[in-house]
Formats: C-alpha cells, structure tokens, sequence
C-alpha cells in the first residue's frame, strides 16, 4: 500500500516486517533506496495495514491492526520515533 504525498511530491509505502519505508522521490524507479524509514520499538508499529499522509496538518496516520490502534507522526519522521499520539482502547471499537 502506498500514498502519494502531494506537499512534497514523495510515495510513502509500507515495509515488510511491520514498517513504514517512506519517502521516495515521485520519480524513483528500479531498486531505490528509500531517503527515510520509520522503524523500531518506539514506534507502536504492529501489523500496519494502512496509512493517510495528512498534508494539513503534517501528519502520518497509520492503523496497527495486532494492537487495535492508530498511531500518528509528524509527517517527517524517521527512525525509531515515537507516536505523537496513539488511538486505542474499548471506546474506540
């Protein structure tokens, strides 16, 4: 799955293993490396199966589907970065 993000004209894209490889120029082709990753423990990734890039407010949505919730990003982040907010719990079902 991936996004297309149209504030910096860059494909975000979910990873194996339960990442967010992020940030390919519009242009990318072949084997590309992406520019940045978002990965780690700190990060409340789990099972991701979706994502919004959310251009107004600067913020990476994605859904964890083994822990139940939505964990939101600033839009640039990278690395083992924590969630600046997580959604999860019974009143959230």
């Amino acid at each position: 799955m991936a996004q297309y993000d149209l504030g910096s004209g860059r494909a975000v894209r979910l990873g194996h293993r339960h990442q967010l490889r992020q940030v390919y120029p519009r242009t990318a082709s072949g084997n590309t490396v992406p520019s940045r990753t978002l990965s780690g423990g700190a990060t409340g990734l789990s099972g991701v199966r979706g994502l919004v890039v959310d251009t107004v407010n600067n913020e990476l949505v994605v859904t964890n589907i083994n822990t139940n919730s939505i964990t939101v990003y600033p839009r640039t982040a990278s690395g083992n970065t924590a969630p600046i907010r997580t959604l999860s719990g019974a009143a959230t079902d």
